[in-house]
C-alpha cells in the first residue's frame, strides 16, 4: 500500500495458503514497510524522536498483525481450540492492541500519527483495521484511530490499491 501511495510501481506477489508457511518465517511487513519509506523518502520521521515513536507504533502493529494471525488461523487440530484462540484474541489481545494505538495517537495534532503527515506506522495500522472489518475493534466514533484509518483509507493511492485488489481477488469486505 505505502507504494501505491507513494506512486511508487511495483510488482505484487500473492501467495497460495499451502505457500504462506514457507514465505512467512522471512516476511516482516514492519520492516519491509520502513525499508519502502526510506526508498519513497518520506513515511517516516524527521528527527530521531520522532522516528522512534513510527518505529514503536510499526512494533505494537507487527505484534498486533501476529496476534491476528495465530487468532483467526490457529493451527490446532481440535476446533474447540481453534475456536478458544479467536475468542481469546478477539476478547484479550485485541482490546489490548487497541488501548496501545489509541494512547499513542492521543497526543496527535492531526489524523496521522505525527499530525498531518503520513508514516508508514500509519499504513500499517490501516491495514490491520481494515483486515479485521473496523465494525469488529468497536472502535468509538471519536476514536483517533477510526480517524486514522478513514484519512488513510481517502487516499488516492491507498484506494486505488485496495480497490484494485479487492477486484484482484473477487474480495467484498476484507483484506
Amino acid at each position: 500500500m505505502l507504494l501505491s501511495d507513494a506512486g511508487i510501481p511495483f510488482t505484487e506477489r500473492s501467495y497460495t495458503l499451502p505457500e504462506w508457511p514457507k514465505v512467512s518465517k522471512s516476511w516482516q511487513a514492519a520492516a519491509q514497510a520502513h525499508g519502502a519509506s526510506q526508498t519513497a523518502g518520506q513515511y517516516d520521521g524527521r528527527d530521531s524522536s520522532e522516528q522512534y515513536l513510527v518505529d514503536a507504533v510499526a512494533d505494537v502493529a507487527s505484534d498486533w498483525r501476529n496476534e491476528w494471525v495465530i487468532g483467526q488461523w490457529s493451527k490446532d487440530a481440535i476446533p474447540s481450540k481453534q475456536e478458544a484462540a479467536r475468542v481469546f484474541y478477539a476478547r484479550k489481545k485485541k482490546p489490548r492492541f487497541i488501548n496501545t494505538v489509541e494512547s499513542y495517537l492521543r497526543d496527535s495534532q492531526g489524523p496521522y500519527l505525527l499530525g498531518e503527515r503520513i508514516t508508514y506506522a500509519d499504513i500499517l495500522l490501516y491495514g490491520l483495521v481494515h483486515d479485521e472489518v473496523p465494525e469488529t475493534c468497536n472502535l468509538a466514533p471519536d476514536s483517533r484511530l477510526l480517524l486514522l484509518y478513514h484519512t488513510v483509507g481517502q487516499r488516492p493511492g491507498i484506494a486505488a490499491y485496495v480497490n484494485a485488489w479487492k477486484a484482484r481477488i473477487g474480495a467484498t469486505s476484507k483484506l
